[in-house]
């Protein structure tokens, strides 16, 4: 069963990367590229946050974080459009574009490992919950160097 929550989460992030996209601003100064990312990060990281794996979970566990990080994943995927939109100053853009490129890569190892579960794929499951959270540590890590607190998706306790 899909998730409602999440496809409103993804359809107000994709509007939100439309107005963005339409709005023909300048480059960002770094407070405004804070405030409009923790904006577009904040639903869709605290639903990422919800499915996010631990370490030594058990078959049933596994297939059962895939299924949810499936759901997540499209939410994730928006997310990473719409702070794609944004133009960082040139003193954040090496960090963001890193940042965003992680969320990307979130996003697809998310949607990876919910086709892994579907199928029983226990291998590849196993393989994107370790890239998911390979992704999500290093978005984070530039995330929190930004100082865009929202678009913290692990922080410490989260994930081993």
């Amino acid at each position: 069963m899909r998730n409602p929550t999440l496809k409103m989460v993804a359809r107000t992030v994709i509007l939100g990367a439309l107005l963005v996209g339409c709005s023909g601003q300048d480059q960002l100064t770094h407070e405004e590229l804070v405030s409009k990312a923790n904006g577009i990060c904040a639903e869709p990281i605290a639903q990422a946050q919800m499915v996010m794996g631990q370490p030594g979970m058990s078959t049933a566990e596994l297939t059962t974080w895939g299924t949810s990080a499936g759901e997540a994943a499209p939410g994730i995927q928006a997310m990473s459009q719409a702070l794609g939109a944004l133009d960082p100053s040139s003193d954040d853009k090496t960090t963001y574009s890193d940042m965003v490129a992680e969320y990307q890569s979130l996003g697809d190892t998310l949607q990876n490992a919910g086709e892994a579960a579907a199928s029983g794929d226990m291998n590849m499951l196993t393989m994107n919950a370790t890239g998911s959270a390979e992704a999500a540590s290093q978005a984070s890590k530039d995330a929190n160097q930004l100082g865009i607190d929202q678009c913290v998706a692990i922080t410490m306790g989260n994930m081993g």
